[in-house]
């Protein structure tokens, strides 16, 4: 049990769920750069650019948040401590 609750395991594997959130968030961004000129729809770019924005915003939040609960935890030591 010592093994799976190591901060910087939790650490990893936070930041792993962030890389593969962007990583899916970038690789759609792709069907608006291939966008032919004729067919553009601006009110189409521009929701759809504020919804990237958005889902960008809300995964560096989280990012954020679980960052600085690891680094609370890891400095007050109550995981490790705790199950030692």
């Amino acid at each position: 049990m010592k093994v799976l609750l190591q901060i910087e395991r939790l650490k990893t594997l936070s930041d792993s769920v962030l890389l593969v959130g962007i990583a899916l968030l970038v690789y759609n961004l792709a069907s608006l750069a291939t966008t032919k000129l004729y067919n553009f729809d601006s009110e189409t770019f521009l929701n759809t650019l504020v919804a990237y924005l958005n889902s960008f915003i809300v995964v560096f939040i989280y990012w954020s948040i679980i960052s600085n609960v690891l680094r609370y935890l890891k400095q007050d030591k109550i995981l490790r401590d705790h199950y030692r």
